[in-house]
């Protein structure tokens, strides 16, 4: 696709705001999955770091993630309850465990960030985003 990845793992978070940094200056958006170990977090720190810095999309698979991210396409919930509820009804019909697939999440719920959004001027597509949940912190 053309498309060149730079991937970084932090420690701390004083090297996840430089990594974030340099990637606001070089990259056309931001994928942070998660927080991680990030010694020094500071979730106050961070969201004020974010908004006076944040220059790109920033884009998680997170729900937890969305203070940080503009937008995020993430899992649902009830799905995984729902599968796993499925499994211990085989389970207890005499099903092995291990002959049991595994299965990945297959629903997803938009999120977007409307603040972090506007900051960076960031417009989606109103049917694209009819069903999403407008994250507010």
């Amino acid at each position: 696709m053309g498309l060149k990845v730079d991937y970084r793992l932090v420690r701390t978070f004083e090297e996840w705001k430089s990594s974030f940094e340099t990637a606001n200056n070089t990259s056309d958006v931001i994928y942070i999955p998660t927080i991680g170990v990030s010694k020094g977090w500071d979730h106050e720190e961070v969201i004020f770091f974010i908004k006076k810095s944040i220059r790109i999309r920033v884009l998680t698979c997170d729900d937890f993630m969305m203070p940080y991210a503009v937008l995020g396409v993430t899992k649902v919930q009830e799905e995984q309850g729902i599968k796993a509820g499925e499994m211990v009804l085989k389970i207890r019909e005499g099903i092995e465990v291990p002959s049991i697939r595994m299965e990945r999440n297959s629903k997803i719920k938009p999120m977007l960030n409307q603040e972090l959004a506007d900051r960076i001027n960031f417009k989606v597509d109103e049917l694209d985003m009819e069903e999403a949940r407008i994250f507010k912190y």
